[in-house]
């Protein structure tokens, strides 16, 4: 219960992966951010920003696993696979130094609250599924007391 409580999530549960696939890509419906919440572009500072928020919701089990995995992932463009075969990030790196952080600035989005604090985030993940290329949405998180206000879904 104590896990249900801090994320909302009941990790007890099994995990199930889902995909759900949209045929008709011309048309998507209209959603704004609530007041106070804005879409920003990468700043340096939200790669530990976006760490955090994904430790503290649940999505991933330490702090040193999720900066690992923005590195490596978003980065380098290793995908999610290496995981357990790669070294962590090296500390206190620019990030405008990798090799896929132009791509990484158009495939990712963030939102700030009032204060330039992440709230949101979410990423455009390209692989192939069943054969086929197609673009997924993933790594999408909400910061706790900002989760039900309709970020994720703008």
């Amino acid at each position: 219960m104590e896990n249900v409580l801090q994320t909302g999530l009941d990790l007890s549960l099994p995990h199930i992966g889902v995909i759900m696939q949209k045929f008709d890509t011309g048309r998507y419906p209209k959603f704004t951010l609530p007041g106070g919440f804005s879409f920003c572009s990468f700043r340096p500072g939200l790669e530990e920003q976006w760490a955090r928020l994904q430790h503290q919701v649940g999505g991933i089990d330490s702090l040193q696993e999720a900066r690992t995995i923005f590195y490596q992932e978003f980065l380098l463009g290793k995908g999610y696979n290496w995981l357990r075969e790669t070294p962590p990030a090296p500390a206190h790196t620019n990030p405008a130094s990798f090799p896929c952080y132009e791509q990484m600035c158009k495939r990712m989005v963030f939102i700030t609250d009032s204060q330039s604090q992440l709230a949101g985030t979410a990423a455009l993940w390209q692989g192939t599924l069943f054969g086929r290329p197609l673009q997924r949405i993933h790594w999408v998180a909400v910061r706790a007391g900002c989760q039900g206000l309709g970020l994720a879904k703008a």
